[in-house]
């Protein structure tokens, strides 16, 4: 057999064995998160921080006694998820976001936010149940503004990336942190934004990706040995 026949064989039946390693139905994942819960916040500079929710799926903070709109609150309430695909983006939160007036000084910069994520397959392969934290960043501005857009309030979810790792059928994947959005995932944003006085509903959206794998190079000793090898199993077949 001469070299060029070899090599094609040889290439032919890697492809043939590729192709049946394939798998031929792509998972599908389904999941929710619960026990969502707000922690205690981070007042930052402002020096007497008034809150409430702490425990709860709902946290309002700021002392609104000198106004009639009210404090600002956001609320958290999770979205189960159902066969979700590799790659394609899903809900996983509703949030609204009010923003209130308060006095000054009386806001908080950050606040934590936990709950439990729970992953499970069809076939029941794996059973992943994890608790995580988001810290989420309060930004509170001061309405001396005639733009309704510069009185505007944000919040922002501080680390968004992998929210878990878990391994199916000999592959390792995460499920990550998209962003929010308000038109089913078209348009994404790290931010949640509110006019004074109004409230902002939208979602958070995540997917599952796979990690790639990093490949192994071999030694160049053996990458040596084997090419003497191969020679002379050329050299014997062409005598």
């Amino acid at each position: 057999m001469k070299f060029k026949s070899l090599v094609a064989t040889t290439l032919s039946t890697c492809a043939a064995i590729v192709t049946i390693c394939l798998p031929l139905q792509a998972a599908l994942f389904s999941g929710s998160l619960v026990d969502e819960k707000w922690g205690k916040p981070s007042p930052g500079s402002n020096t007497d921080p008034v809150y409430s929710g702490v425990g709860t799926d709902t946290f309002s903070w700021g002392d609104e006694d000198l106004f009639e709109i009210g404090a600002n609150q956001i609320k958290f309430q999770p979205i189960p998820f159902v066969d979700v695909g590799l790659d394609s983006l899903f809900s996983i939160a509703h949030l609204n976001y009010f923003n209130g007036t308060v006095l000054l000084d009386t806001s908080v910069e950050q606040v934590p936010l936990n709950f439990d994520l729970f992953l499970d397959t069809e076939d029941t392969k794996i059973s992943l149940s994890q608790s995580f934290k988001l810290d989420a960043n309060i930004f509170n501005t001061i309405n001396d503004s005639d733009d309704p857009q510069k009185n505007a309030d944000s919040i922002e979810f501080i680390d968004k990336t992998s929210l878990a790792n878990f391994s199916y059928d000999s592959k390792k994947y995460q499920i990550i942190l998209a962003g929010f959005s308000q038109d089913d995932g078209v348009s994404l944003s790290n931010k949640i934004s509110a006019l004074e006085g109004e409230t902002t509903t939208t979602r958070l959206y995540a997917k599952i990706v796979e990690v790639p794998v990093k490949a192994r190079v071999p030694e160049p000793g053996m990458v040596f040995g084997v090419s003497l090898v191969a020679m002379y199993c050329i050299y014997r077949r062409q005598l």
